[in-house]
């Protein structure tokens, strides 16, 4: 529980799909083969959207909408078993890195942030 309020849930936000985007289309530099194109990029962001939803009474109750680690895991495995575009190996690494990224970001306000 947070001083001034509930405790948000580790998760990906709606917010944070622009820099996911972002992330996604820009493979690291001298990794070429993590490249994704246009196309994958979007449906990985649809998937996201897709499972952007409020996962417990709180959730509900403030209207927290974003993807779960569970939910972010079932993505990725969707990837890697072909659903869709295909992926390579690489692509997938970089997937799982950029969402993890995200995953592990603490949504916690400070006590003395507005």
């Amino acid at each position: 529980m947070s001083l001034f309020g509930p405790s948000r849930p580790g998760g990906i936000t709606k917010e944070e799909l622009t820099f996911i985007r972002g992330e996604l289309l820009n493979a690291p530099f001298g990794h070429g083969d993590e490249k994704l194109t246009e196309r994958q990029v979007d449906e990985i962001i649809e998937d996201l959207t897709m499972s952007m939803d409020a996962d417990t009474a709180q959730d509900i109750k403030y209207g927290w909408a974003q993807v779960n680690a569970e939910e972010a895991a079932e993505i990725e495995k969707e990837a890697s078993n072909g659903k869709g575009t295909r992926y390579t190996s690489a692509q997938i690494a970089h997937i799982h890195e950029v969402l993890q990224k995200y995953l592990k970001i603490d949504k916690h306000k400070s006590s003395f942030s507005l």
